[in-house]
């Protein structure tokens, strides 16, 4: 018969404590980390620039309607009525024109 001390049982299994490695910051770890650090600065200056182009398309499309708008008040004569102003008028009295096209 051979020795049953020999034999591999469960005595000879490691715990995960046992098997841990003391914890403080790796090489790797501060390696990923820094990683990551870039992979999000990179990330945040795209939607930046991305962001910049929109304010800038939106600006110049308040530019053209503040001319399209500076155009039109000037060329309204002066006895002229503007469309908010017949709506204005048509409120005062309580009636509305509705028009139905059948």
């Amino acid at each position: 018969m051979s020795n049953i001390n020999k034999v591999k049982g469960v005595h000879s299994i490691k715990t995960l404590n046992a098997g841990k490695k003391p914890s403080g910051s790796t090489k790797d770890t501060d390696n990923i980390e820094l990683y990551m650090l870039k992979i999000e600065k990179k990330r945040l200056r795209k939607e930046q620039s991305r962001l910049k182009e929109h304010l800038e398309r939106i600006e110049e499309r308040l530019k053209e309607i503040d001319s399209l708008l500076g155009e039109t008040e000037n060329n309204i004569a002066p006895g002229q009525k503007t469309e908010n102003e017949e709506k204005n008028e048509q409120n005062k009295t309580g009636f509305n024109k509705i028009f139905m096209e059948y």
